[in-house]
């Protein structure tokens, strides 16, 4: 695949669970290539397996004929709250924690009290707080805390950096940390999204094959990533982004129900992300497809031509109804599965499609009822590739949804904000015309009846685990 001549690039990088995405986009729209490339991060703890992932996907993709000394600016985003302690010098300590796991039981509780927030032992902070106490020798090191998309941004420009959540009710003020010992030179500098954080280094150029000194912005969170790679850019619009985990986000111009929903601002001023997270969605699809020796996509054919009978037949419900991020910050304690599992994999598969369609419909008569306006459906990430999973997400709804026709849209979220940022593009909107495609999926009336039908069945399993938790 050969670009213009004259068409500068942009690169978007994605640090997912399991696999780095990379997107290389031409700043006119007219060609888009994209690579992913596994890594082994969440096992072994040791950051170089992602940077050696990344080295991967890169060759691959020179080696679809991508003049990479063409790209001029580059963006990364990445899973979250991952935290990766590192020393003054650069060198990474132990240990690192992953976004999923949740140790900082205590913690949490002390900057709920301090803050007068609700924090969930998952949260950056309270894991940080957490590392510190049983780890003090690491204060003597210089030690910094990076989420996993500021560490790469470090090691590529010598710059330590810091994403924040800035307002709204998972905000952490400096204060708070201050009172509980943590040091505001704990964090690297916080920079706005999209800003230059400074020229990639020459090593690293090297590694990847990329022109030394090129912009390198300021990147963010995967799931905001995933709204702009969306084309999430107006209220009114909701996104269900699926990977390693999923999520169902609204985008409004205010905060909507937080004790109900998770709120975070937009990288887009004024904007807000309201919805709800599932910790294991793609994770367990992967766990099937293991376990079957099927792949993702023969699942989904298999889905596709004998998706009307599994329906009728199913008997696996799996049901996130709160995963509950009712008290802010999801618990994996509060994922329900409910099954009488069928010995069929493609059923249990149409189960988790279920689930989140389930959830989604969930939210989206939930903020009606609240008098929110639902504009265009949007459906994006690694799991949307399967046209079952669409076909079931419309049908539930009843209303078309709109696929993003590239997948890894972090990726494509944070190539647009490396565009935008170094005015490539001349706004966020002006970068989505160019370079999102959509492909429209129309619901099916043969499926969306025994569909609501088992969406009632969720919806009384959803009352009860609300009462519950």
């Amino acid at each position: 695949m050969y670009f213009s001549m004259v068409t500068e690039l942009v690169l978007g990088i994605d640090v997912g669970t399991s696999r780095v995405k990379v997107v290389c986009a031409s700043i006119d729209g007219s060609k888009i290539t994209t690579t992913c490339t596994d890594h082994t991060f969440r096992y072994t703890r040791n950051v170089r397996d992602v940077y050696d992932a990344l080295v991967r996907a890169m060759k691959t993709l020179r080696e679809q004929d991508i003049d990479l000394q063409r790209i001029v600016a580059m963006c990364i985003s990445g899973q979250a709250p991952t935290v990766i302690p590192c020393s003054e010098n650069g060198e990474v300590l132990e240990p690192t924690l992953l976004w999923f796991e949740a140790p900082a039981v205590n913690e949490a509780k002390e900057l709920s009290e301090v803050s007068g927030k609700q924090c969930s032992p998952a949260m950056f902070e309270a894991k940080v707080l957490w590392i510190l106490r049983r780890y003090p020798n690491l204060a003597r090191r210089g030690v910094k805390f990076f989420h996993l998309h500021d560490y790469l941004t470090f090691l590529f420009t010598g710059r330590a950096v810091h994403t924040v959540i800035a307002d709204g009710p998972l905000a952490i003020d400096y204060s708070v940390l201050e009172r509980l010992g943590v040091d505001r030179d704990y964090f690297g500098e916080v920079l706005p999204i999209g800003f230059t954080v400074g020229g990639l280094r020459r090593d690293i150029a090297k590694d990847l094959g990329l022109p030394e000194g090129i912009a390198v912005v300021k990147g963010c969170f995967d799931y905001l990533a995933s709204a702009i790679g969306c084309g999430i850019i107006n209220d009114g619009l909701l996104f269900i982004r699926t990977g390693f985990s999923a999520g169902v986000d609204y985008c409004a111009r205010e905060v909507i129900a937080p004790h109900v929903l998770v709120n975070t601002p937009h990288v887009i001023n004024g904007l807000w992300l309201c919805g709800l997270v599932i910790v294991l969605f793609g994770g367990f699809i992967e766990w099937l497809n293991n376990m079957s020796s099927l792949s993702m996509s023969a699942i989904d054919d298999l889905l596709e031509r004998y998706l009307m009978r599994e329906v009728a037949e199913l008997s696996t419900y799996v049901v996130p109804p709160y995963l509950v991020m009712r008290d802010v910050g999801w618990d994996p304690t509060k994922f329900v599965v409910l099954s009488n599992l069928l010995p069929s994999i493609p059923n249990l598969t149409l189960g988790l499609y279920a689930g989140l369609s389930f959830l989604t419909k969930y939210i989206v008569d939930y903020l009606g009822e609240l008098g929110h306006y639902i504009g265009d459906v949007y459906l994006g990430g690694g799991v949307s590739r399967g046209r079952a999973l669409c076909k079931v997400i419309s049908s539930v709804l009843g209303r078309e949804v709109k696929r993003v026709t590239i997948p890894e849209c972090e990726a494509l979220g944070s190539a647009i904000i490396a565009g935008v940022g170094t005015k490539l593009f001349s706004s966020f909107k002006d970068a989505v015309e160019k370079v999102v495609k959509y492909e429209v999926v129309e619901p099916s009336s043969e499926l969306r009846e025994p569909l609501l039908r088992m969406y009632r069945k969720f919806l009384k399993v959803v009352n009860v685990v609300r009462d519950l938790t």
